[in-house]
């Protein structure tokens, strides 16, 4: 009797040492699998970095006309050079209340007659305004660009903690600098 159960003792050891074995397999493999993705996730967030800085340095000459962050030229055909068109967002500095008029002007240019969505135009501490049909570099003949993006942009931030693929006017000049 007692070699039985000294033989179903060692059976039990075994299978918990094999269970214990495979399980640590299992998560030696889900570790390599997860490393290697996130491998895959930065070599692809790096590459992308580096087509964002050749695309600004190949159209930052655009920008060398102007006379200060606020001025308007060359601000347009330098986002529409980096974005292939309209960013999803635009930021303005607005430094006093707009009129319903204002308004209205500011959703006929850049929606037309349909007009934006809810949520496309919004005041906080500067105009943002999101899925614009066409943008200026200067609203209303007064208020200048200071941002602009596209949403995945603030999915990733560079290693000044300011989101990838914004672009920042201030008067220290554009931000990033490439």
């Amino acid at each position: 009797m007692a070699e039985l159960a000294v033989t179903v003792l060692v059976f039990a050891l075994f299978f918990f040492a094999f269970r214990v074995f495979t399980r640590l397999q299992k998560e030696k493999e889900e570790t390599r699998r997860r490393v290697e993705e996130m491998k895959s996730w930065h070599m692809e967030a790096r590459k992308k970095k580096v087509e964002w800085n050749k695309k600004i340095r190949s159209a930052k000459h655009l920008l060398e006309s102007a006379k200060n962050w606020r001025d308007p030229e060359g601000k347009e055909d330098f986002l529409r050079e980096l974005y292939g068109g309209v960013p999803q967002y635009l930021f303005y500095e607005i430094s006093r209340d707009l009129t319903d008029e204002e308004v209205q002007k500011i959703v006929l240019f850049f929606w037309g007659d349909e007009g934006g969505s809810f949520g496309d135009l919004e005041r906080h501490n500067s105009l943002r305004v999101r899925n614009a049909k066409r943008f200026t570099a200067l609203l209303l003949e007064e208020f200048p660009l200071i941002q602009a993006g596209h949403c995945q942009a603030w999915e990733t931030t560079d290693e000044d903690g300011f989101p990838e693929g914004v672009v920042l006017f201030s008067a220290e000049g554009f931000y990033p600098k490439a």
